[in-house]
């Protein structure tokens, strides 16, 4: 009689797990997505991440250390199976925010979308960023950059404590007319308090913007 119980147990878990995660379409096995996997991100607060697809539709789920699950992010099945990068994409945990990579266009550049970890709500949207990728894909900095709409300004923005930063920046991005402004900035390393930047110009010189991240000029 125990091994009975013990075997139905063990068959209901199983089937329980199952339902939890829908990762596959029933009617149609080969489809698929090349931008989506079913893997979970663990957050901090014990609140978790994880896309699922069904025949129709992908979704991305916010599962809450409580069990409450908000979707933060759905697609239809004609676009994912078409898409390269599409749907939301995690870079970074803040500590009441989670910043993903939004939709890209064909010219490789990006939205990135900040939501809020206790609503599952858009609070902030940014153009593409500078420097958000690094070589382990471990984005590290409580701040990220962007150019402003004239591009006359650096934009340092602080995600946790909403300040900003405006650093003058004077280069011009003419030439290279195919290609986003900020992909010309390359790297960025950041020691004691000094943000230093790497970018190259239109005339292919290999230059650095150096910023003391202290320098109370550049507070908005």
């Amino acid at each position: 009689m125990t091994k009975l119980l013990t075997t139905i147990f063990l068959l209901l878990s199983i089937q329980s797990f199952a339902q939890k995660g829908e990762c596959f379409c029933a009617d149609d096995s080969t489809i698929e997505s090349p931008s989506i996997t079913c893997d979970t991100t663990f957050l901090s607060d014990h609140s978790k991440l994880y896309w699922q697809y069904n025949c129709e539709e992908a979704w991305l789920t916010l599962e809450k250390s409580n069990g409450q699950k908000l979707i933060i992010d759905n697609i239809s099945v004609e676009v994912y199976q078409q898409a390269i990068r599409i749907g939301y994409e995690f870079i970074k945990e803040y500590e009441k925010s989670i910043l993903f990579k939004g939709s890209c266009t064909s010219d490789e550049s990006c939205l990135y979308v900040l939501i809020d970890k206790n609503t599952g709500k858009e609070i902030n949207l940014f153009n593409q960023l500078i420097c958000i990728y690094t070589e382990d894909n471990e984005y590290k900095y409580d701040f990220v950059l962007y150019l402003s709409d004239t591009t006359e300004h650096l934009i340092i923005h602080y995600i946790d404590s909403g300040k900003i930063l405006r650093v003058p920046f004077k280069e011009k991005f003419t030439e290279f007319v195919e290609i986003a402004p900020e992909d010309h900035f390359e790297t960025m390393t950041l020691e004691n308090n000094i943000l230093t930047i790497s970018y190259e110009s239109d005339a292919h010189e290999k230059k650095k913007l150096i910023i003391d991240l202290n320098d109370k000029r550049y507070s908005r």
